[in-house]
């Protein structure tokens, strides 16, 4: 039980990031998915709309299709090769800087 109210207590320091995280990111996706679904002017109540507004997108938007999936999918491809490319080196780094200085956890 001891064991238990020291790791009991560092998790409010993580609820304050976990409350913000929650509302400001887990909530406005969760609105943003329903809302996709609907017919949404901001003036109007919205109507559902079901899967019209993606059939419409992908079969009748010519811009969505010539502009904004093929960035999408280059920006996916580059940036997250490239993320795990430059950590890395950087984590080779840090663990011969760890070893050389005689801390190792061996």
């Amino acid at each position: 039980m001891n064991k238990f109210k020291r790791s009991g207590s560092s998790y409010f320091f993580i609820l304050p990031y976990a409350i913000i995280f929650g509302v400001f990111v887990v909530l406005l996706l969760a609105i943003s998915f329903l809302l996709s679904f609907t017919y949404f002017d901001s003036i109007h109540f919205p109507t559902f709309a079901g899967l019209k507004n993606y059939i419409v997108l992908f079969t009748q938007d010519v811009d969505f299709m010539q502009h904004a999936l093929p960035n999408a999918i280059k920006y996916a491809l580059i940036v997250g090769p490239g993320g795990y490319l430059l950590a890395l080196p950087s984590l080779g780094f840090s663990r011969s800087c760890r070893e050389g200085s005689g801390t190792s956890p061996r």
